[in-house]
């Protein structure tokens, strides 16, 4: 049937009854015009997909609780005057200001603003907005009983369904007899019915034909409001990654520093291997954590000491990647990490520096192995010249240590035949390294400041190798 035609019989029974349960009653109007009903539960559940803003939801909720305190100190004033107890003029005063006092408490506790300070202001706001809050509450109500009417509908048209389905399955099955083929309807029909609550099967389905194009309206509706809520939430997902990932872009751990380190030292640090043209000050952003367990008693120069490692934040994900680079480069005497930063919680982060250092070592090794044989294609290093571990040596140093070695390597050696020219490029990059660990450290006075167990500087040798 088509909007605005009168509901059946089966339709007003189910309403009457429906009525009675609940201690109302039904009275049925024929419409005169147009029949609105199929749009009306559809707005309901748009308007119910409309969610209030934060502020409006505690406002709402403020204004409950202050309804509620009203209502129990009115229900309490109301007992103290009927005085079942038999209590005397001052023990009902005494119980008033109680009750008056425990219903001011909940209001503080439960608003935010100081509007309401006394009795008379509390029960002077429940008098003015007293009709508008009842009038939200049974409104409230009505829309939970249409919401509860409107799922029993749908959980009825879903059954209905079903029931066409099998009913259809089972005129098209051949392999039944007239007799299994009447005893399997009738099981369709007992099942539906149970499932619906309805008496026969005749009214179920002049109730499904009434409403079956609302009901599919919605229905289709429900999905597309299931398919929109889908999208926002992959939608949030990915702006929420988005945020994660510009939180903590292109961070470079860098760690082993001398605990004394500032941050214009790494700067000049970063400077002199990078160039000025690469690194500026605008470019990067340098966090060195302070050591707050140190105790500073008479040295007060101790308040400057770090934990042995700094953050470097930069701008342009090219500049980083190339800063790797600077892995066990010497700052102030001590070889350096320069790593990837990770976040998150222990157990990820644990795993993700794992990754990133397997991946640092690949991108160390790559470059190393590229270095050494654009020389053996140069012709200045002969194929197999530098054994394994002079190879696995060069991986551990940075490639400016490598590059300078091997410039150095093929100056001294000439054209002589070498007997172990792996041996002498490692004196070489022996010379290499210490040379750059040479470069100007912490004065005396700084050193003494250095508090007592301090790790001692990396990088140093027992015996610096004979200069060649």
């Amino acid at each position: 049937m088509t909007s605005g035609k009168k509901k059946s019989a089966a339709q007003i029974r189910r309403m009457e009854k429906r009525a009675q349960q609940r201690g109302q009653t039904y009275e049925y109007i024929n419409p005169s015009g147009d029949d609105t009903s199929d749009s009306g539960p559809i707005d309901n559940d748009n308007d119910l997909l409309e969610e209030p803003s934060p502020a409006a939801a505690a406002a709402a909720a403020e204004d409950k609780m202050k309804y509620k305190a009203a209502l129990e100190l009115m229900s309490s004033l109301d007992e103290l005057e009927k005085n079942p107890l038999e209590l005397n003029s001052k023990d009902k005063r005494s119980a008033r200001r109680k009750a008056e006092a425990i219903a001011i408490q909940k209001v503080k506790e439960a608003t935010s603003s100081q509007d309401i300070l006394t009795v008379e202001q509390l029960m002077e706001w429940f008098h003015k907005n007293r009709e508008k809050l009842e009038s939200k509450e049974k409104e409230k109500m009505r829309h939970q009983e249409e919401q509860a009417e409107t799922t029993l509908d749908r959980a009825k048209f879903l059954a209905v369904q079903t029931y066409y389905a099998s009913m259809s399955n089972i005129e098209q099955d051949q392999s039944l007899n007239a007799k299994d083929r009447r005893s399997a309807k009738r099981k369709a029909e007992a099942i539906v019915l149970q499932e619906t609550n309805m008496d026969n099967v005749e009214d179920l389905i002049c109730w499904f034909q009434d409403n079956q194009q609302r009901l599919e309206r919605q229905q289709e509706q429900q999905q597309q409001q299931q398919q929109t809520r889908r999208k926002k939430r992959k939608l949030d997902a990915d702006t929420n990654t988005v945020e994660v990932t510009r939180r903590n872009p292109y961070i470079l751990f860098v760690g082993q520093i001398p605990f004394m380190t500032s941050s214009e030292d790494i700067f000049q640090h970063f400077q002199r291997h990078m160039g000025k043209e690469v690194i500026t000050r605008d470019c990067m952003q340098i966090r060195i954590p302070k050591d707050e367990k140190v105790k500073v008693k008479k040295d007060k120069d101790n308040s400057d000491r770090s934990k042995g490692f700094a953050f470097v934040e930069f701008q342009d994900p090219k500049i980083m990647h190339e800063c790797l680079k600077m892995h066990h480069t010497s700052l102030n005497g001590r070889r350096i990490n320069v790593i990837r930063a990770t976040g998150g919680g222990k157990a990820s982060r644990v795993e993700r520096q794992k990754q990133r250092k397997l991946e640092q070592d690949e991108y160390i090794s790559s470059t190393v192995d590229k270095i050494i044989n654009e020389y053996i294609d140069s012709g200045k290093l002969k194929e197999g010249e530098l054994d394994k571990g002079s190879i696995s040596l060069c991986k551990r140093r940075n490639a400016a240590i490598v590059e300078a070695a091997l410039v150095q390597y093929i100056e001294k050696r000439g054209d002589k035949q070498l007997e172990n020219p792996s041996a002498f490029f490692t004196k070489v990059m022996c010379k290499i390294t210490d040379d750059d660990a040479d470069e100007p450290k912490w004065n005396d006075e700084k050193q003494k400041t250095t508090t007592k167990g301090s790790i001692p500087r990396q990088g140093t040798r027992n015996a610096r190798v004979a200069s060649i």
